[in-house]
C-alpha cells in the first residue's frame, strides 16, 4: 500500500502504512534481512519449528490477487495455485475451520488444470491425505515440515503416507489473531528435501 500511495503522490499516507507494515512485522516476528535491497528484500517469520523464508514478491503477487478477486471459489483456486507454485509443491491441499471442524475447502495439483474448491468435506472424510499430520499441526498450531515422510519415525505409518508415497511435507497453520482458522498442506512425492 505504501508503494502505490508513493506511486500517486501521497506521501503522508505511504508514510502511515510504512509505520503500520513495521508494526505488523514485529507482532508477527518478522524481521527484514538487512543485506538485502528493499526492492527484493527477504522477510524471515521466526518459528520454534523452524525457519521458514517468504518472499515479498511472493506476498504482494498474493496480495495483488486478493485484491482483484471478488468471488470466494476464484480466491480460493488462485491462492491455491499461487502457493504450490511458489512453494515448489505438487500438491496443496486449503482446510478452514468451521464449527463442525475442519472443512477441505481447495485442492490443486499440477497434473490438473482445474482446482475443485467450496468442496466442504469433512476431515473424517477425506482419505487422501496424513490425519496425523493435520491433527498434529491444528493441535500445536505449529508448521511441520517433513524432509521424507516415509522414513520419518512418527509418520511413516500412516495409511496414507504408505499407499501415496508421501515424500516432502510442508503444513502450515493458517492462524488469524491468535486462533486457528485453516492449515495449508503441500507435498511433493517426486523428491524428498524439497
Amino acid at each position: 500500500a505504501a508503494h502505490l500511495y508513493d506511486s500517486m503522490g501521497q506521501p503522508r499516507l505511504a508514510r502511515f502504512y510504512r509505520q503500520q507494515a513495521e508494526i505488523f512485522k514485529q507482532r508477527w516476528g518478522v524481521r527484514t534481512a538487512p543485506q538485502s535491497p528493499p526492492k527484493n528484500q527477504n522477510l524471515t517469520i521466526n518459528d520454534s519449528a523452524n525457519k521458514n523464508h517468504l518472499d515479498v514478491s511472493t506476498l504482494l503477487k498474493s496480495a495483488g490477487v486478493i485484491a482483484q478477486q471478488r468471488r470466494l471459489p476464484d480466491l480460493l483456486k488462485t491462492l491455491t495455485s499461487l502457493v504450490i507454485e511458489n512453494a515448489g509443491a505438487q500438491r496443496g491441499v486449503l482446510l478452514l475451520q468451521e464449527s463442525t471442524g475442519l472443512i477441505i475447502q481447495a485442492e490443486a495439483t499440477l497434473e490438473k488444470d482445474e482446482i475443485p474448491v467450496l468442496q466442504n468435506i469433512a476431515l473424517a472424510d477425506y482419505t487422501t491425505i496424513p490425519h496425523g499430520i493435520i491433527n498434529f499441526v491444528y493441535r500445536t498450531q505449529n508448521s511441520l515440515r517433513i524432509d521424507n515422510a516415509l522414513n520419518n519415525s512418527i509418520y511413516s505409518q500412516d495409511k496414507d503416507v504408505i499407499k501415496r508415497k508421501v515424500l516432502s511435507v510442508l503444513c502450515a497453520p493458517l492462524i488469524i489473531h491468535g486462533e486457528i482458522k485453516g492449515i495449508i498442506y503441500l507435498e511433493n512425492n517426486t523428491t524428498s528435501n524439497a
